[in-house]
């Protein structure tokens, strides 16, 4: 199926999320105009396919003719048919225009407002999916966010989805990192039981985590038998 864009997301900020990062009344007419300038500039953008498992292995899992090399992965997906691979971006519009700002603190207000520009795509992109494929409930799978599937995995992703960087201006520099900075890919997928990456890292203090470290679950259900 063709690959599916969103490049009309209605950018909603949340205004308290980003006033509540001010300190006084200057922060506060410094940040409504960030927001104002990020009203006008911001075009975040979404892409993503229906795609199907073709084949299964121990460690690594073939989708659409592109294989991923990953145990959980694979494990994961072992009684899934149809995935959904995706693209999620801020936009290149307010990349640019954050990276003109030299001012430190309207940089960091700018900054907040691009990451909140990136999560309501993430939000209008999943509820895309669900309105128009109804996968039910869903887990995802981001490369780079784990050991077992490493960043260089991106590269597999990008060539599932095509080229992205004239779809919504997404480009994939050498270190498998995507420009702009607050872009996400991964593999959306059906789950019965709720998975997060974050369950099998251990790293402490993590500001992104979204779900407790649980030490027995790499043993209990992706070891290889």
């Amino acid at each position: 199926m063709d690959i599916i864009v969103l490049d009309e997301i209605e950018f909603k900020i949340d205004r308290d999320a980003l006033f509540g990062r001010a300190g006084g009344s200057s922060d506060i007419e410094l940040v409504e105009r960030v927001l104002q300038q990020a009203s006008k500039k911001a075009r975040p953008k979404a892409m993503y396919r229906p795609a199907f498992v073709e084949e299964r292995g121990d460690d690594f899992i073939k989708i659409d003719g592109v294989r991923f090399q990953s145990r959980v992965l694979s494990v994961n997906l072992s009684e899934v048919e149809r995935v959904f691979p995706f693209v999620v971006t801020s936009g290149t519009e307010l990349e640019e225009w954050t990276d003109s700002i030299a001012d430190r603190e309207e940089r960091f207000f700018a900054d907040r407002a691009k990451e909140l520009a990136f999560l309501g795509a993430l939000k209008a992109c999943f509820e895309h999916m669900d309105q128009n494929f109804s996968p039910g409930s869903c887990s995802v799978m981001n490369p780079g966010s784990l050991p077992d599937w490493p960043i260089s995995e991106q590269k597999s992703l990008f060539e599932l989805l095509g080229n992205s960087g004239e779809a919504i201006g997404v480009r994939m520099l050498s270190s498998f990192m995507m420009y702009p900075s607050r872009t996400s890919s991964g593999i959306r997928f059906p789950s019965q039981v709720k998975f997060e990456s974050c369950m099998l890292c251990p790293r402490d203090n993590c500001p992104l985590r979204k779900a407790p470290y649980d030490p027995d679950l790499f043993q209990k259900k992706y070891a290889p038998e």
